[in-house]
């Protein structure tokens, strides 16, 4: 219950903070800004490729799976199989089995982390097979901008920015006066 008050905190102090940006910005422009907002969530739901998205992610995931399967199963068999000989091994037999086990665990352990760990594989085979749908969208936002006149374009999923007039960035205004 707590995650989610403070999820639900965390997201009001990001609208406020939108607001209060767009409010600083306008007047620099001079003229009133033109805001709109898509829901990606939704976007995605309604999307009529979702299932061909969602089959490529599902087999890419499977084989992911699979294959931490296996790597599971060779650990506990390899424990199970010194367990079972551990009376009839020698010390120095022993210990090169537990050293094979132990190489099983951290390749298991490193295969986990290269899929699913920050930045990941998984986190990239995503953005690439969401790449086809991300560059029609932001397409779409573009030509809206200018056909519309939008100035900027919130995505209420995940209340970040997905459109920004060029002339609207003040990074190298503030890179400039850093430096």
């Amino acid at each position: 219950m707590d995650d989610l008050s403070s999820l639900k905190g965390g997201k009001m102090k990001c609208k406020i903070l939108i607001l209060l940006l767009v409010s600083l910005i306008a007047p620099i422009y001079g003229k009133e800004l033109k805001i709109g907002y898509i829901d990606s969530q939704r976007i995605l739901e309604g999307y009529k490729g979702r299932q061909e998205l969602e089959r490529a992610w599902q087999k890419k995931l499977n084989e992911w799976k699979e294959k931490a399967m296996s790597m599971r199963e060779k650990i506990e068999k390899k424990a199970q199989e010194i367990e079972a000989q551990r009376l009839l091994l020698s010390e120095e037999a022993l210990r090169e089995k537990q050293q094979e086990l132990q190489e099983l665990q951290v390749q298991y352990e490193e295969f986990i982390q290269q899929i699913w760990g920050p930045g990941g594989e998984a986190y990239r085979e995503n953005q690439e097979i969401m790449r086809p749908l991300t560059e029609k969208v932001n397409a779409i936002l573009e030509r809206l901008s200018k056909e519309e006149g939008y100035d900027i374009i919130f995505d209420v999923a995940n209340m970040g920015i997905v459109f920004a007039r060029p002339d609207m960035d003040l990074t190298e205004l503030v890179l400039e006066e850093l430096n």
